[in-house]
């Protein structure tokens, strides 16, 4: 949003979900250069054993794709000109790759990927 510096979420083009307030993110009240999307889990026993039994997304790893796992698809951002682009290059992290994955894939060539993210948590047996 130029005119007051807060960031938007939409679903599609016409579908407002809603904003960041500019007090969010004071760096970055005209431009962006990296968009984040994914999953995340909350443990009160960070970096302790053993991991939460949270999981994230559906529950499945990303590698089980359409139908099982959980997946964001056509992610945009806006760019400079004011068009909605898919956002290249677009890399996947999985910070804990026992637990919880991440993926980009397209079923078919020259088609664009969707975005598969999330995992079992502990109830996985390698899951540390």
């Amino acid at each position: 949003d130029v005119d007051y510096g807060r960031w938007w979420l939409m679903y599609g083009e016409n579908v407002t979900v809603g904003y960041w307030p500019v007090s969010l993110f004071r760096g970055l009240s005209k431009t962006a250069t990296v968009v984040v999307f994914g999953g995340d889990v909350y443990s009160p026993r960070m970096k302790q054993s053993p991991h939460t039994a949270t999981a994230m997304g559906s529950g499945s790893f990303s590698s089980e794709h359409f139908g099982r796992a959980a997946f964001i698809g056509k992610p945009r951002i806006k760019d400079y000109s004011g068009e909605y682009k898919y956002p290249y290059p677009f890399g996947t992290l999985s910070t804990q790759t026992s637990c919880y994955s991440a993926e980009n894939y397209a079923d078919i060539l020259w088609t664009e990927p969707l975005f598969y993210y999330g995992g079992p948590g502990r109830s996985y047996p390698y899951c540390q």
